[in-house]
This record gives C-alpha cells, structure tokens and sequence, in this order.
C-alpha cells in the first residue's frame, strides 16, 4: 500500500507543468511522473554539489518547475489552442489507447508480486540511494571511497534519486518499494511512446481501423517489458531510459513540428541525460536532431540575427537540453569517481580480439533489426509511396540514432577494460533494449502502411 501514496505524489507534484506542456491531455498523467523523477535527479546533484539533504532540494526543484510552468501559462495564454494540434487522438482516445496498454500489460504486471531482486538493483541503485538519503557528505564520502567500485560510482542519479524521493514520500528506506517505483516509471515511459506511436495512425482510417491499430501498437509496451524481463521490476534503469530515448525520437523526429511535441521529446532527452551513461551518450545526438529540426521555430526569437549569432542560439539550447548529464560527467571526471569501464585503460584483452565478440554478442539481439532493415530498403515503390501520401515522415533520424547509438556501444565493449566476454554476457541483453525498440518503431510504421493499403474495406474511412 506504500506504493500508492508514492504515485499519487509523483503525479501530482509536477501534473501542473505537464498540462502546461502537452496540454490537457490524459497523456500528462504520465508525463509527470518522468518529470517528478528528473526534479529528483536536480535535487541529488544539488546535494552532491552543495550541500543539506535532500528533501529540501526536491521540494525546491518541484516548487521551480511549477513556478516556471505558471510563468509560462500566463505568457502564453493566445497559443493554447495549439498545443492540442489537429490530430484525431483526442482526449478520448488517449484514454482508449492508455486502458489498452494497461489492459495488455496485466499478465507482466503479476510479476509485482514477487521480489525480482538483481544485482545491480541492489548493489549499484539501492545502495546509491541509501548513500543518497543519508545526506550530502555520507554520499560524497561514498562516492570517493575506491572500497565501493562495485556500486559503480560514476552511475548517473535518476533512478537512486527517484527512490529516495519515494522514502521520504513513506518514511521507510525500503528496496523493493523504490524497485516498484522504477518499474511505474518503465511503464509510464511506455504508455507515452505508445501514444506517440498511434498518432502516426492516418486520420482517413475507420473507426474500426483505429481500434484495430491500437490493439496492435499497444503490443509495443508489452515488447519493452519482455525485453527487460525481470530488471523491469528490480530497479534496474535499462528499459527506463531506452522507452524515454524512444519517446524523444517518435515525439521529437516522426511527428508534426509542434510545442508540445517538442516538449515530450526535450522531457525524453533530460530523462535519459541523467538515467544512464550511455543515455547520455544518445542525448548527445537527439538533442542535436532536436535542435536541427526545430530550429526554424527556436530561432524566431532572433529573426535579424547573424549566422554566428543563430548558431550560437541554437548551441545555447542543444547545450541545455544536455546539461544536466554533462553537470555528472565533469563532475565525475573532476573528482576522478570510479569508472570501471574505462578505468586507466588496462585492458585485459587487445581492442582488436575484442571486436568479433562484440558483434556477435551485439547481433544476436538484433535479429529483429534484420526485418525492419529489410522492409526499409526492400520495400515496394507503392507502399512507399503511399506511406507519403498518408503524410508519414522518413524515419532517417531514427536510423541515424541507431548507428550513433550501435558505434557508441561498440566502442565502449571494444576499448573498455573488463574482461569481454563476462562483460557481453551480462550486459548485452541490456544495453540492445534501445536498438530494438526502434526497430519496432520502424515495423509499427510498416504496418499502418500495409493496413491501409491491403486490408480491404474495413480500414477504409466510408466503410
């Protein structure tokens, strides 16, 4: 019963700014949540970095996202009518798309019942969140203790954050309630990509047609649960930052140019800064993206500016939208923190012995990137062409984000320190979970295009 005064509070706290940012919308009771967790992280690099507790930080950084979300209210008021854009998922359908995921998720979610316990979920979250709740110099202390490198150190503090935030919400230090607040914040994440994901749905198709095509696209939050297994549930950050990463390239590269798009997406990008270091890696390059596809709309705000002062505009804004993961970073490397990845670059296997494994152990949880390629470069000239005349943008962002995010991955396994083979087995089934949804993403865009092209009658809109 912990859990539920936990999530009503992590809604509640931040629900305001979220209206304000994807308007009214069932969609920001999911929203916040993600927003309540990024407030959290703010609070503990605030600790870290200053000093006090937490909970006074954490109150604070709520208390300025609502302050800043009422500024921006009432600055803004003649625009609201197009944060709800025109698109055919109303309020409405939102709530039909919502009650399918939850609906389809049932049969994971009994796995709350038992303690999906894991090593990382203790060892490196768990006791970074106890070091955390315990104040500002018992977390330094333990950050610089070369005894704790197991508790790797250098982990960015989302998700130690968002369950500290959970046992001042109930007064009890308790692993398994911060491991369940992880796992709400996996499956808010996937309701939002979800979401996106149907808004791609063609506004021609029937009424059956669209109910059709959630059934199907909800299955996508039954995917990312499967491929996280059990870490869903035992505070594991993998399939958190991957669905947020997801949501920043649907909202952020797939969808209309629009505010509220463009705010889920920032919101993707900030979370995942923050929840993981190869999170921060991708945020890097979506950020960029953003940037780039924006930024007609960013640089209005200088319309006579120079060419150096426009770039600068636009690097001011790809550098906050980075900040927060580049704050942990610097810090990190300033006070030489425990990297066991890299650590003084003593490999224990030659960079080139280690490439071939890598790419096989890399590949064999990328077999169904082998279709999604597949369709994309073999796909008839008809369904290409009608996937234009149903208005789908190209997905070559989200291809781009891939071979950015894959060479990153491939890098870190090639040049870093641990023993290659331990280190695959135990960590590729994890850190592929990004790929892959994206992957998913590519065939759920196939679909909708072979629905409304071969499926007869019933997906037509005088049917």
């Amino acid at each position: 019963m912990a859990l539920l005064p936990v999530l009503a509070l992590f809604t509640l706290a931040t629900l305001f700014p979220c209206v304000v940012l994807a308007g009214r919308t069932p969609l920001a009771i999911f929203l916040a949540p993600l927003l309540t967790a990024l407030c959290a992280s703010f609070a503990a690099q605030c600790e870290i970095a200053v000093a006090g507790s937490f909970l006074p930080w954490f109150v604070g950084t709520v208390a300025a996202a609502n302050a800043m979300a009422a500024l921006h209210w009432f600055r803004s008021r003649h625009e609201r009518a197009e944060q709800s854009g025109a698109t055919w998922v109303t309020s409405r359908w939102t709530l039909v798309v919502i009650a399918v995921v939850l609906c389809e998720l049932v049969l994971p979610m009994l796995e709350l019942r038992y303690p999906l316990n894991t090593v990382d979920g203790f060892a490196t979250y768990y006791l970074h969140a106890l070091f955390l709740a315990a104040g500002h110099h018992p977390m330094v202390a333990a950050l610089r203790n070369p005894a704790l490198f197991f508790m790797n150190q250098n982990y960015p503090l989302l998700d130690p954050a968002a369950q500290v935030a959970a046992f001042r919400i109930t007064g009890q230090e308790n692993a398994r309630l911060g491991m369940l607040v992880m796992g709400w914040l996996d499956l808010a994440a996937l309701v939002v990509v979800v979401v996106g994901l149907v808004q791609l749905v063609p506004a021609g198709f029937s009424r059956y047609a669209k109910v059709a095509s959630i059934l199907v696209l909800g299955l996508f939050a039954a995917v990312g649960v499967a491929l996280d297994a059990s870490y869903v549930f035992s505070g594991d950050a993998d399939l958190l930052w991957s669905a947020c990463a997801v949501a920043a390239v649907v909202y952020g590269t797939l969808l209309p140019v629009k505010r509220a798009n463009f705010s889920i997406a920032a919101l993707g990008v900030l979370v995942i800064a923050v929840t993981k270091n190869e999170g921060f890696i991708t945020a890097l390059f979506l950020a960029l993206v953003l940037v780039w596809r924006y930024r007609e709309a960013v640089l209005k705000c200088v319309p006579d500016a120079s060419m150096v002062q426009r770039l600068a505009v636009l690097g001011l804004v790809w550098l906050v939208l980075t900040a927060p993961g580049w704050w942990w970073e610097l810090y990190v490397m300033k006070n030489h923190l425990a990297a066991a990845f890299f650590n003084d670059l003593h490999h224990s296997e030659p960079p080139l012995s280690r490439i071939w494994p890598s790419i096989v152990s890399i590949g064999h949880f990328l077999a169904v990137g082998i279709l999604a390629i597949g369709i994309w470069i073999m796909a008839p000239q008809q369904l290409r062409v009608h996937r234009k005349v149903l208005g789908m943008l190209p997905t070559r962002y989200l291809w781009l984000t891939v071979a950015w995010y894959l060479g990153a991955l491939m890098g870190t396994y090639v040049f870093g320190v641990l023993e290659i083979h331990y280190w695959l087995l135990s960590s590729t089934n994890r850190t592929t979970i990004f790929p892959v949804l994206l992957f998913f993403v590519e065939l759920a865009l196939w679909f909708l295009v072979a629905a409304s092209t071969y499926a007869g009658d019933p997906f037509r809109k005088d049917h």
